[in-house]
Formats: structure tokens, sequence, C-alpha cells
């Protein structure tokens, strides 16, 4: 989805396509042409490549379910929805997750909504668990996190209000070796956002 303002992509399929990361439900978002929730993509090639953090769940920003994240493996996917007009102005893309977490995630339902707008983002997840379980979303970019409040948080141009989930913290994850073979010539930071809700919602919102 597309504007001059801002640009969004929402990933579907298995966890087993060629070349593919568990990463079903991973959205990405531009402002303009600047990268503000990226997919890290690649390094060089290693043995031990399912193993290392940007080709794993925890490097993509589907939840995390008390440790529990996407892994290898066909079986595991998701279904989009067709882009659906809400209004003259807004659009949104659906997507059922709820066959892509192994069976000790416990998920019965899960849907990850985004409602577009030409300025703004909203991502809603909702879902139903067997069992309570803390939940962690982790968030790439390559805009430094500026936060004086654990529900917002300002990425260059871009303000994201969270609510019914928290800012915890963010990091430093690209190093020298991942900067100089992946398309990122620049540090690559982790947001981590923590909640014991089963529904929460992230908004991005343009500030120019």
């Amino acid at each position: 989805m597309r504007s001059e303002k801002f640009s969004a992509s929402l990933k579907a399929g298995h966890n087993a396509q060629s070349h593919n990361h568990s990463d079903l439900g991973h959205f990405t978002l531009y402002s303009g042409n600047t990268p503000v929730i990226i997919d890290a993509g690649c390094s060089r090639y290693q043995r031990a490549n399912f193993t290392l953090w940007y080709i794993r769940g925890t490097g993509h920003n589907a939840p995390v379910f008390n440790g529990i994240e996407q892994i290898k493996g066909e079986q595991y996917v998701s279904k989009l929805s067709e882009i659906e007009k809400i209004s003259d102005t807004q659009k949104r893309l659906t997507i059922d997750l709820s066959k892509a977490y192994p069976k000790t995630a416990g998920v019965k339902k899960f849907l990850r909504t985004l409602d577009y707008e030409k300025d703004s983002l909203t991502v809603t997840d909702d879902f139903q668990l067997k069992s309570p379980l803390s939940t962690e979303i982790n968030l790439l970019t390559i805009q430094k996190p500026v936060s004086s409040d654990p529900q917002r948080i300002t990425l260059g141009d871009v303000e994201l209000q969270l609510d019914g989930i928290s800012f915890v913290n963010f990091e430093r994850v690209s190093d020298e070796e991942f900067e100089k073979y992946s398309k990122w010539d620049t540090p690559i930071y982790r947001i981590v956002l923590k909640t014991d809700k089963n529904r929460y919602q992230m908004k991005f919102s343009t500030k120019k």
C-alpha cells in the first residue's frame, strides 16, 4: 500500500518458501523514501543461518509468545485478505496467523490488521491463546528511537503511539560485519515492546 507520504507492506505465505525467513505477518513501513520499520534481510550466508537474529522469528515483528517464535516449516502458513476499502481515505489489509506458530504457543486465533491512510498506519493484533502468555514485539529500524513515554516513540519524522502494549527498551543489533554484507550500511536498532493483553495497537503517523 503506497502514497506519497507512507508506504507499507505485509508478508504472507508459509515458512518453507525458498530463501524464506520465519516472518509471517511481518510488516514494513516507509515515510516517503525513508525506511522506518524494516526487514533486516541477510548478511552473508552461513551454515547457521536459521539461528541468526535476522532470519529467525525474533528478528521480525510478528509477536513472540513467552519466548515462542515462528519456526521453519511448510505447515506454518498464513492467509492474506484482499485489500478492503473502508472509506475514500482508508484501506484495510488483514492476515490470518492462527496457523503460523508451533503448537507450544497455543494459538487458537490470531488476526493482524493494517489500517492504512496516506499519512498514518495502525497495526492491530487480536489473538486468543489456550493459556495466557506474555507477548513481545520486536520492531527493527534504522531510525534511532527516542522515547520519554512508554506509550510513545519518535522515529525520525514518524511518531509511534502505543495502545495496550508498552515500550521496554531498544538496542543496536547489527554489527560491522552484518553492515558490510547487508543492504543496510547503517546501524539497525531493535525496539522491544511487551504486553500481557491479547489485543493492542501500534499507530504510526507522520509529523510533517
